[in-house]
């Protein structure tokens, strides 16, 4: 194999690497999560739930979980489940979106990634601190899914005393 930066990414380090799949990971655990929930909330067993809820792209899973909780749980701050679903929305757009679909370069480059709605170019993450801010937004949106939402969850997942992350 050449020896390149471009083959074997040496001047990336191990750092960028690691927390690009961090947040690949928290990503899809944030979306399993809310996956598990809309089938829960439609009250489907599992072989059932994979077929309705599995075909959903990410913002229309969002969406139709949103209203299911909004229509079936009167008991919920429909206000909070809002905000959750929002938050959602806004680390999909400024963060997987980038990071699964931006163009990475090394020596602290960031990402660039190529809007289809606006065909301009914009640079994210230069700075490793930003992407781990975002990892962080996964996985307090992902306690928020398990708790906020009336879940009845296993307590070994998430400690319920624990403070909320704010919404």
């Amino acid at each position: 194999m050449p020896d390149h930066t471009l083959v074997d990414g040496k001047e990336l380090g191990d750092e960028i690497y690691q927390a690009i799949g961090k947040f690949i990971y928290s990503f899809s655990q944030l979306e399993l999560s809310i996956r598990l929930r809309l089938g829960d909330a439609l009250k489907l067993n599992e072989e059932l739930s994979a077929v309705v809820v599995g075909p959903y792209d990410v913002a229309t899973l969002f969406n139709v979980t949103k209203e299911v909780l909004l229509r079936t749980r009167k008991d919920l701050e429909a206000g909070k489940i809002s905000r959750l679903f929002s938050r959602c929305h806004l680390l999909n757009q400024k963060a997987r979106i980038v990071v699964a679909h931006g163009t990475w370069y090394a020596e602290g480059g960031g990402a660039d990634h190529f809007s289809r709605h606006s065909f301009k170019s914009s640079n994210h993450f230069q700075n490793l601190e930003d992407l781990e801010k975002q990892i962080t937004e996964a996985q307090q949106l992902m306690w928020h899914v398990v708790v906020s939402t009336g879940w009845k969850y296993d307590v070994a997942l998430v400690d319920p005393t624990a403070e909320a992350p704010p919404l």
